[in-house]
């Protein structure tokens, strides 16, 4: 990841909007707090660094397999007029292991060959948080706001005397958005979720789409999927182009 990433004109524009709007927006629910805990099983894929490390994904013996993953989340709202809601998503993501490749890879300056296993690690958890304001909260649920991803993201791979690792911290500002839809009578609800960033040739963008069910107004389970995709093509920093996907499950309470 990379520091010079920076909120462009777009987010100047929604923030306003969304100030506006919070002044008009239903409050049908004086406080609620919303636990959230998802499984996700994801693939990670694409190129990392510089060189040719976008074969390392694809050369690696166990390249289909997939990380099981905990995510947490918790969300505030209120009816406090103008002040936005909180949302705070916690992201366990690891990916360690040892793998044979089935060819060369040069990651920097750095070659990985296939005479021995490489061990490799992938740390990319990180924290996201976001401001928002309701705007709409009946059988359709519309949340618009600002946010942010807190990154400390460690890639490393060793092979024998061959070593590579690439470390950054940042806050990126992201604008965010969600939209959930009701299905009458029914107690299934669909939901959209997304953050997402492109100034310049540097892209990060984190959605989800999921199917959830009812229980009651204070449980609710759900079947969905999410992706991550991290482009970052900036001069002096090594570029990444990174992608993780799969389908998750969640149990959410309201309390």
């Amino acid at each position: 990841m990379t520091t010079p990433l920076k909120i462009n004109l777009i987010s100047a524009t929604v923030l306003g909007l969304t100030m506006a709007a919070g002044s008009v927006a239903h409050a049908d629910t004086l406080f609620g707090v919303y636990a959230k805990a998802d499984y996700w099983s994801a693939n990670l894929d694409g190129e990392f660094g510089n060189g040719n490390s976008n074969g390392f994904f694809a050369s690696r013996d166990d390249s289909s397999e997939r990380e099981q993953h905990g995510i947490l989340s918790v969300q505030f709202e209120h009816f406090v007029p103008l002040v936005p809601n909180v949302w705070i998503r916690s992201n366990n993501i690891e990916y360690q292991g040892r793998s044979n490749l089935n060819s060369n890879v040069t990651v920097g300056n750095e070659s990985f060959d296939t005479s021995s296993p490489v061990n490799y690690l992938f740390d990319l958890s990180h924290t996201d948080i976001a401001l928002y304001y309701e705007i709409l909260d009946n059988w359709i649920t519309l949340d618009v706001g600002l946010g942010a991803k807190s990154v400390n993201f460690d890639y490393q791979l060793r092979q024998g005397s061959s070593a590579y690792r690439f470390t950054e911290s940042a806050t990126i500002p992201m604008l965010y958005g969600k939209a959930a839809f009701e299905l009458p009578m029914s107690g299934w609800q669909v939901t959209a979720q997304g953050m997402a960033l492109s100034f310049e040739d540097d892209r990060v963008e984190d959605v989800s789409v999921e199917l959830g069910y009812n229980f009651n107004d204070f449980m609710q389970a759900a079947i969905g999927y999410r992706q991550i995709v991290i482009d970052v093509q900036a001069s002096g920093v090594p570029e990444s182009e990174m992608t993780l996907d799969g389908s998750y499950l969640s149990f959410i309470l309201h309390i």
